[in-house]
């Protein structure tokens, strides 16, 4: 007993961790993000086809006012555009969640813990009923051809199922990055 009170982390050892932990969430935080954009589609999709009255009116000149060629109907991306968009999209996530997790850490003065399947069964059913919702919707939308319809109910659902997947990849990268944090900062300890 007497032992463990003598022994702290090694400064390097909890910084190596920590830039370790660090780099395991950014990975992690990358297929969040791709669940957030396919969630944020379906959504979309839910949106146009059950509102779509009124989004010519709201949505379309907010889109042509962030993106001018829009409106000149030439929006073109290049591959290193998707990326770098992918990137900072990313580092938003990123930030955005650890800023979070900050102000209720210091508003409630603890860790608001959810359980691992709490937190699961929450998000994967969000995105699931997003997703029957956007589903729902495929009658309602207008298509060139009847057989258009059932190109849709695949799309959404392979969707669906991506973003699903890489929730549950973003839940192991990050559980991973926890684990590895912490098991390194007992292990590698110095004594005093």
């Amino acid at each position: 007993m007497m032992q463990e009170k003598n022994q702290q982390y090694s400064p390097i050892a909890g910084i190596v961790a920590d830039v370790l932990s660090y780099a395991i969430k950014y990975a992690a935080y990358s297929f969040l993000a791709v669940t957030v954009l396919l969630t944020f589609a379906g959504l979309v999709i839910v949106y146009i086809n059950f509102f779509s009255a009124g989004f010519e009116q709201t949505v379309v000149p907010i889109l042509n006012s962030y993106f001018p060629s829009l409106a000149e109907n030439e929006l073109t991306f290049r591959g290193g555009d998707i990326l770098k968009a992918f990137f900072y999209l990313t580092i938003v996530v990123s930030i955005v969640t650890e800023l979070v997790k900050l102000l209720i850490k210091k508003r409630y003065n603890k860790e608001i813990k959810i359980s691992l399947l709490k937190k699961i069964l929450i998000i994967e059913g969000s995105i699931l009923t997003i997703y029957i919702l956007a589903l729902a919707s495929v009658p309602s939308m207008v298509v060139v051809e009847e057989s258009d319809r059932s190109t849709f109910y695949i799309v959404f659902g392979i969707f669906c199922l991506i973003a699903m997947a890489f929730y549950g990849i973003y839940i192991g990268f990050y559980t991973l990055a926890d684990t590895l944090r912490n098991i390194l900062k007992k292990v590698i300890i110095k004594k005093v």
